[in-house]
């Protein structure tokens, strides 16, 4: 039987913080992680309906150890989801993750002190054992195979479409059709708004209101700090600005629930204007009783504004054929119905328990410090805070668990809470009044009247007693391992109170601990200090950047529409920065027509639609053709770019370069992402035999090197003296261009977005050059139909005459064919690339797809 020191059972937010920890502090213990699903991502892989976004700011949502880099404080599920692939990967978790492997039960073994976990394997569900040392339990709370979805009279005789959020159809449009959203609670508030903006006509239908608060979907400090203190800094004085001022409003609301209230009320009445019927906001519970939404910028309240939305309190007759029989009288028109009502618990992934043989039922057990359950030795389990972000309880609950290996490492064989005082009376799990929770309290344990058997919901206790608590507390009881001649478990109270009196184990009683405490008073000094200063009246306010999903273009006109027409002419080809840009000598070119920006996500799934093209990236790989390769690129995938939290010495491109497996045009971070609301951004994870065939569907060609150097000159001739000076010309200055897509910051570390953009931009968001051309320089590098040659030192290719597509001779390099790509991307620093220049150029090799390659066509055809 395969042993491990510990599993991790699950691979979301939690699974992956559990790991990269266990990594970091427990170098010396062997685990795994086991994920019952395909990938990595847990939630945030999961949920996909439209919207989906974090429901509390990121810089908190994130892992302590790497902080949040991302401009949006609150954040789509993608970004996090990118967030979390960038995390296992930075961390060289992929290969310690077993997928399809569902834990179904877990037995204690007190003679042996491992538990013995039985897991299904495989869509076949084979059953398989593994055993471990540790148990940590990191499944969330919710079951994921189904919501909640109660039964409503007349459902069948529906004749629209009724979903649920938690299994949303990829193929689902709902644009400009009438549509009702059953519900009032997170899911609710994150759909609405968003089926708003694809054109539906949404009501929310609710039968109770619930607390919705407006807050930025960008903090201010963050956006204040970056320039001066880097992005880092900036994201970690952000979270304990956010630690602070979230718990001291928590405590406001709880001790002073009418004032809160008010003030909520007084907010969405300006928000929604002096006539709006506020009894649609008003709960009959008390701030906190219940989880507040979250409504980045005011979403919900913007689109209610508009007319968009409508919000209904009423409750539900009866399902009809063309919509819903409210019990007020009224009938709702819908062509679709959208049940969010909830999430439908499920405590430890329904993980059975049992030790030496007598099953554990949860709910007859009391949680020790919100992780361990009275009676099961060496178990932990995740479960995050209710009103704040889940993580910041994962990342104590991961250190803790660090901790109590360290000290099993000393001779210790398990620990194991005891309730020993009678004193402690059992509650219930959660002090909330949500219906998801009360109906499900019977599948989790108790908590108890006092710590630590209480749950505190405050980060800042918590951080007190589990960074810097005694382990050996009197209630965690320790067991030595057997030995010879000894019972197993003697010596447990005597070290017990070794450690309760040694100040050597005693962090709150030497210099680390009144330092670690310091430290923490200052950071939060400085953090406070500067959200202060920037709230000042009168002072300058960073600009928030645009959040734009599209860049609308006008009209193109012309003959040939969504191109522009590039007059012919001579110019000096080539620069002199980088070797391979030289020699500068003249060129000459015919006029053709040109993409006026780059081929679009939206444009390419028409043609794959229209044609059923599966691109290089989605087929099988021939091994055959490139041999040696590492398992992870024998499968499908794309290389992802990932941004690193740290640059290790040497500088190695493997840092933040990642093959994925899964990647490719419909999912260009990975098998998590999508493309959904991003229709306008340019097309990227595709290879040169995908852009030729969408050319030659599309009846046009890939520019010549010549031709695309001439059009992002704007086909301005001056420079031909290049040729003799051998110095480039002003138009190739090594400078940053300004209108452009490119990283700004420290590369790859920081990208401050000062443009508006921290990764790709739809098309034409960047102002076009002399001939009406976007984005030529920037956002994505884009191929060309010329073999790559070092130097210039290839003919001139394609002639006029030539057919547009043609079969060439192949150069092939080490690496494979190569063809020359132009115009660099998003990812080009001043410190890194520097390719944002129309001479510069580099090779890309032709069956190797990535996240910031791209491309556009021409059409060599008469001009106007």
């Amino acid at each position: 039987m395969e042993h491990q020191d510990v599993l991790i059972i699950g691979a979301g937010l939690s699974g992956i913080g559990a790991a990269v920890q266990l990594q970091r502090d427990c170098p010396g213990s062997s685990f795994r992680v086991l994920e019952s699903r395909e990938c990595l991502g847990g939630t945030w892989d999961l949920f996909r309906y439209p919207g989906v976004r974090s429901d509390s700011d990121m810089h908190t949502l994130g892992y302590g150890f790497r902080p949040w880099l991302g401009e949006r404080a609150i954040a789509d599920g993608a970004s996090i989801l990118d967030y979390l692939r960038a995390t296992a990967a930075e961390h060289a978790l992929e290969p310690l993750i077993r997928y399809q492997h569902r834990a179904s039960a877990a037995a204690w073994s007190s003679t042996q002190s491992r538990w013995v976990v039985s897991v299904q394997v495989g869509p076949g569900r084979e059953l398989q054992q593994i055993s471990c040392r540790f148990l940590q339990i990191c499944t969330g709370y919710f079951n994921y195979e189904h919501g909640h979805t109660p039964s409503f009279a007349g459902m069948g005789s529906f004749g629209g479409r009724i979903i649920h959020p938690q299994h949303w159809p990829a193929e689902l449009d709902l644009s400009g059709q009438r549509v009702v959203v059953i519900g009032s609670g997170a899911t609710a508030a994150t759909l609405v708004p968003a089926l708003a903006r694809t054109g539906a006509q949404v009501t929310m239908l609710q039968r109770s209101p619930t607390y919705m608060v407006a807050r930025p979907a960008h903090d201010a400090l963050a956006q204040g700090l970056r320039p001066y203190l880097g992005a880092k800094l900036a994201s970690r004085l952000t979270r304990w600005k956010n630690l602070l001022l979230g718990q001291l409003f928590f405590q406001f609301a709880r001790r002073f629930p009418e004032k809160t209230a008010e003030k909520i009320m007084a907010q969405v009445q300006e928000a929604l204007g002096p006539d709006y019927d506020l009894r649609h906001f008003r709960p009959r519970y008390k701030p906190w009783d219940q989880r507040l939404c979250l409504l980045p910028d005011g979403d919900l309240f913007e689109a209610i504004r508009q007319g968009r939305v409508t919000v209904l309190t009423d409750e539900i007759e009866r399902f009809t054929a063309s919509g819903l029989l409210l019990k007020s009288g009224q009938s709702l028109a819908a062509d679709a119905v959208v049940t969010a009502t909830g999430l439908d618990l499920l405590a430890l992934g329904g993980l059975a328990l049992s030790v030496d043989g007598r099953a554990i039922a949860l709910k007859d057990t009391l949680s020790y410090k919100g992780m361990m359950l009275s009676g099961l030795p060496n178990l932990a389990f995740v479960f995050g805070y209710t009103n704040a972000s889940w993580t910041l309880k994962a990342d104590l609950t991961s250190g803790f668990v660090c901790r109590l290996i360290k000290r099993l490492d000393q001779g210790y064989s398990h620990c194991t809470p005891v309730l020993s005082d009678s004193n402690i009376r059992p509650e219930r799990w959660v002090d909330f009044s949500s219906g998801y929770i009360q109906r499900s309290l019977d599948r989790f344990p108790a908590q108890g009247s006092r710590a630590p058997w209480r749950l505190r919901q405050n980060y800042f206790l918590d951080l007190l007693a589990l960074r810097l608590g005694r382990l050996a507390d009197g209630t965690l009881q320790w067991h030595r391992s057997a030995g010879p001649g000894s019972p197993q478990d003697a010596g447990a109270d005597k070290e017990a109170d070794h450690f309760r009196h040694s100040p050597r184990h005693s962090p709150e009683s030497g210099r680390p601990g009144r330092w670690r405490a310091a430290v923490i008073a200052a950071a939060l000094g400085v953090a406070l200090g500067a959200w202060w200063l920037l709230d000042q009246p009168g002072l300058p306010k960073p600009a928030k950047p645009a959040e734009r999903t599209a860049c609308p273009l006008p009209p193109s006109g012309g003959p040939q529409p969504g191109m522009v027409w590039v007059p012919g002419g001579s110019f000096a080809f080539g620069d002199t920065v980088y070797p391979e840009e030289s020699p500068v000598r003249p060129a000459t070119v015919q006029g053709f027509w040109m993409d006026r920006t780059e081929v679009t996500n939206g444009e390419f799934a028409r043609f794959v639609q229209a044609t059923g093209y599966v691109t290089t990236a989605e087929r099988p790989v021939d091994s055959t053709l490139h041999p040696g390769l590492p398992p992870n690129m024998q499968q499908p995938g794309a290389v992802v770019f990932i941004n690193p939290t740290e640059l290790r010495q040497g500088g190695d491109p493997r840092q933040w370069w990642q093959y994925l497996p899964g990647a490719n045009w419909r999912h260009p971070a990975g098998p998590g992402s999508s493309i959904g609301g991003r229709e306008t951004y340019p097309v990227v994870a595709v290879t040169l035999a995908d852009a030729q065939a969408y050319a030659r569907w599309a009846g046009r060609s890939l520019p010549t090197e010549r031709e695309w150097e001439w059009a992002a000159r704007a086909a301005q001739p001056a420079g031909l003296a290049v040729a003799a000076t051998g110095q480039p010309s002003p138009t190739e200055s090594a400078a940053q261009p300004t209108q452009a897509n490119t990283w700004q910051g420290f590369f790859p570390l920081n990208n401050q977005a000062s443009d508006g953009f921290s990764g790709l931009a739809p098309v034409g968001c960047f102002a076009a050059n002399r001939l009406g051309l976007h984005d030529m320089i920037g956002n994505v590098w884009e191929l060309t139909a010329d073999v790559y040659s070092e130097n210039h030192s290839g003919p001139d290719t394609l002639p006029p005459d030539q057919p547009p597509i043609a079969a060439r001779p192949v150069a092939a390099g080490p690496a494979g064919p190569r063809h020359v790509i132009k115009g660099g991307s998003y990812l080009c620093a001043p410190n890194y690339c520097m390719r944002y220049r129309p001479g510069a150029r580099q090779a890309q090799e032709d069956d190797l797809a990535s996240s910031h390659l791209g491309f556009r066509t021409v059409l060599r055809a008469p001009g106007p």
